[in-house]
């Protein structure tokens, strides 16, 4: 009887021990999705696994980006740095996700190194195994390739750990942060202004007459935007051939009166323009 016991003993003591030492093995070679303190997980975060109070940080922990101060231009792709900080401290994990305040993931995360990777369907990045160690800081850089134009601002929701590296759960410390992006408001009317016949666009109320000289051969793309940034329509049309180029763009219903901002782009070309509508 007692030998029994003590062999069921020894079995729950290995059950544990392996179970610890998986927790532990996890967390060194990653986060699991949805800990970066982003609104799709209700806002959990490494605290999840490691034991410990979250504090919000930005010089500890911060989120920093090659966006352009006026914001990121839809389809283009960007370098994110995440950074950790803490003095004595050679263990370091997170996890960053970029979405809006509904938990929807905006753009395209990019894995680019091997001390990184992509979890939760490709809606988080964090670190592996190879990215987990540092003297008392710790960076991981990743690619984002930006949303369809018209999304708005973007939030880089992070968490952060800075392990005590005893290979257990406590004595962890956890910081949060986030980083707000906005998106690029149509560009080049200094351009424009500097050479007022650089564009020409006519109002004939249910539609736009647009008038412009190429400098190449390439597709040409009409974007419509309110003076607040806020992209209203798009218009795109196939190849057209350099010199002199003539478009009519329908106005979409619904607009009220006001200044609205034109946009064209043909090939690396862009022209902009104040134009006053009436309905």
């Amino acid at each position: 009887m007692k030998k029994n016991l003590l062999i069921l003993i020894s079995a729950g003591l290995v059950i544990a021990l392996c179970s610890t030492t998986s927790s532990v093995n996890s967390s060194s070679s990653g986060a699991p999705s949805g800990k970066a303190n982003d609104p799709a997980s209700g806002s959990a975060n490494c605290t999840g696994c490691h034991s410990g109070t979250a504090t919000s940080a930005t010089t500890q922990a911060s989120i920093t980006s090659t966006i352009p101060t006026a914001g990121y231009t839809a389809g283009t792709t960007y370098t994110i740095t995440a950074t950790v900080n803490f003095t004595g401290r050679s263990k370091f994990g997170f996890q960053v996700s970029p979405q809006n305040a509904a938990g929807t993931l905006l753009g395209t995360l990019i894995n680019t190194s091997a001390q990184t990777k992509l979890v939760g369907g490709a809606k988080y990045v964090t670190h592996t195994t190879a990215g987990n160690s540092g003297t008392n800081t710790k960076s991981w850089t990743f690619d984002w390739t930006a949303p369809a134009a018209g999304t708005g601002a973007v939030t880089f929701y992070g968490s952060f750990m800075a392990s005590n590296g005893d290979g257990g759960t406590n004595g962890d410390i956890i910081y949060t942060t986030s980083y707000a992006v906005t998106e690029a408001v149509a560009s080049g009317i200094s351009d424009v202004e500097a050479n007022t016949n650089a564009l020409t666009v006519i109002n004939l109320k249910n539609a736009l007459q647009i008038s412009y000289n190429a400098q190449s051969v390439a597709t040409a793309n009409v974007e419509l935007y309110t003076l607040n940034g806020t992209l209203v329509s798009t218009t795109s049309f196939e190849q057209q051939n350099a010199g002199a180029v003539n478009l009519n763009v329908d106005v979409k219903e619904g607009l009220n009166t006001g200044i609205y901002i034109v946009k064209v782009q043909q090939g690396t070309q862009v022209l902009t323009k104040k134009l006053a509508l009436v309905f």
